[in-house]
This record gives C-alpha cells, sequence and structure tokens, in this order.
C-alpha cells in the first residue's frame, strides 16, 4: 500500500512539477512575446500620433497659407483693377491734365510718350487671362508755387488710377514765389492678351 501511494503520490508531484514547469515556460515565453508586441504597439502609436500631430500642424499652417493668399490675391486684383484699359489712355491723359488746369497752375509743357517704357506680362491664375501692364510716361513743365505743387500731387494721388511721379526738378526763380517745376507722371494701362471666356 505504501509503495502504491508513494508511487502515486510521486506520480502526482511528478506531474503537478512538470505542468507547472510547462505553465510556467508557457507564460515566460506567451507573456515575453506580449510585452515585446505591446512595446512594439506603444511605439507605433507614438510614431502615429507624432505623424498625426505634424499632419495637423502643416494642415493648419496650409490653412493659414491659404487666407493670406487669398488675402494678396484680392489685393494684387483690386490693384490690376485700378489699371485702366489701353483704350482709355487718351481719356487718361485728359483727366490728369483737366486735374493740374483745375488746380489753376499753369502748363508751360505737357508731352505725353506714345511708347512706353516698360512693359510686363502677367498671368492671373484664377481666371487663365494674361495681360500687359504698359507704362507710359508724360513730361509735364508747369509754374506754380511749392505748396500748389503738393496738393497737386495729393489731388492726382486720389485719382483712381495707377500713376507715379518721378524726376521732380525745381528750377528757381529769384523774388517770386512762383518756380517752374518739371516732372515726370508715368501712367499705367493693361492690355489683355487672352480672350475671356463668356459663359
Amino acid at each position: 500500500m505504501n509503495k502504491l501511494f508513494n508511487n502515486h503520490y510521486n506520480l502526482f508531484i511528478s506531474i503537478s512539477a512538470v505542468t507547472i514547469l510547462g505553465i510556467g515556460i508557457w507564460y515566460i515565453t506567451l507573456f515575453t512575446g506580449l510585452k515585446t508586441e505591446n512595446n512594439k504597439l506603444v511605439k507605433d502609436l507614438k510614431s502615429q500620433k507624432s505623424k498625426s500631430t505634424q499632419a495637423e500642424k502643416t494642415f493648419n499652417d496650409l490653412a493659414t497659407v491659404k487666407r493670406e493668399w487669398s488675402d494678396y490675391n484680392l489685393d494684387f486684383e483690386e490693384k490690376i483693377n485700378r489699371i485702366p484699359d489701353i483704350s482709355d489712355q487718351k481719356r487718361m491723359f485728359n483727366v490728369i491734365f483737366d486735374t493740374i488746369k483745375k488746380s489753376e497752375i499753369k502748363v508751360d509743357s505737357w508731352s505725353p510718350s506714345k511708347f512706353p517704357v516698360e512693359e510686363k506680362t502677367i498671368f492671373i491664375p484664377d481666371t487663365n487671362e494674361e495681360i500687359m501692364i504698359s507704362k507710359y510716361p508724360i513730361d509735364i513743365q508747369i509754374i506754380c508755387t511749392f505748396p500748389d505743387f503738393g496738393i497737386l500731387l495729393e489731388k492726382l494721388r486720389s485719382e483712381d488710377i495707377r500713376l507715379s511721379v518721378s524726376n521732380v526738378n525745381i528750377i528757381e526763380k529769384g523774388g517770386t514765389e512762383r518756380q517752374t517745376i518739371s516732372f515726370i507722371i508715368y501712367t499705367y494701362f493693361q492690355t489683355a492678351l487672352t480672350l475671356k471666356v463668356v459663359n
């Protein structure tokens, strides 16, 4: 009986030991594999979160750039729209001349150029239009006081046309407030190089 008991007892101990050892090896192997997989998943998750944050930042930056581009584009289009068509050249020259005359300033010489001194072609992506901007000078000589000349420049700037003034030369005359002033007004005109699509 003792032998049987001992055999069963030994057998139970042996089976228990083998079972515990097998479970231990299985647990350690599985746990190590799961831990490795978990670490890999955590690393991948961090990487994806970092990419997601970077993508979100990029999208926010793109939205800012898009807004700025839209603002610049509107400002650019507004400036282009202020430039009259080349067909209005004679009328624009008359507007400038009338502004000077209405300021009660004597015009000594008035010499608009028939040819542009500069031309630039501009492509407008939104409308697929191509336009040429031409710069025409007008050589002018007037007789007036310094304050009257300053007021004249302000009046010219307030006109709804694109122009600039340069090469101001003042010939002083002794004993009088009125001076001979020569200067160049540059006027800008646009010419459409592509036909507008009519819907």
